[in-house]
Formats: structure tokens, sequence, C-alpha cells
């Protein structure tokens, strides 16, 4: 049985993967072909994200300083892919997660 903070925590994660999945495709021009959203989780436990992350069926990757990546947006892509990393960022930000976008180079 999962703890009410990774319950809220897959509550989050499923808000912001619908908030990116509510994102029209439409401009897939640009170079946003590996951004992702990413959350501060300082302080959790790798098994705990992973269990939020299964429940919200979103793809965990650890950084560094307590940042995790979230993905399984394979189909984004271009300036399409950033607006869905900056609504999936947005919905953990309004959950009360510190949250942002890992803009990386192609």
């Amino acid at each position: 049985m999962a703890s009410e903070r990774v319950r809220h925590l897959a509550t989050a994660l499923a808000a912001g993967k619908a908030a990116a999945e509510a994102i029209p495709v439409e401009d897939l021009r640009g170079s946003g072909n590996l951004d992702y959203p990413n959350v501060r989780l300082l302080g959790w436990r790798r098994t705990d994200v992973e269990a939020a992350a299964r429940i919200a069926q979103v793809h965990p990757s650890k950084g560094t300083a307590g940042w995790w990546g979230f993905g399984g947006w394979e189909h984004w892509q271009g300036e399409n892919r950033t607006a869905k990393a900056h609504a999936f960022a947005q919905a953990m930000q309004d959950h009360g997660y510190q949250a942002g976008v890992a803009y990386v180079m192609d």
C-alpha cells in the first residue's frame, strides 16, 4: 500500500501527464526534441519516486541534487515537446512541487 506522500506525488504526476497530453500536436518545428519536465524531490527515496511514477504511468529518471526527469513522451518533438514539458511542469507546481523544464541541445 502506497503512503499518502507517494499517492500525492502520483496524483501530481498524473495531472502533469494529463496537462501535457492536452496540448494539441501542432508545431513540430524547432529543436526541442530532448526537452523534458523535471521535478525536485530532495530527500525522496528512489523506491517511492518509482512507485509514484508507476501509478501515474510516467517514466522517472534520477538526476542530481534531488532533481528527477519524467518522460515517456517519445512521440513529442520540436516546439510541441517543449510546450508539453512546460504544461507538465506547471501542473506539478500547481500541486506544490518545485518543477521546471530541462532544455537539452541535440
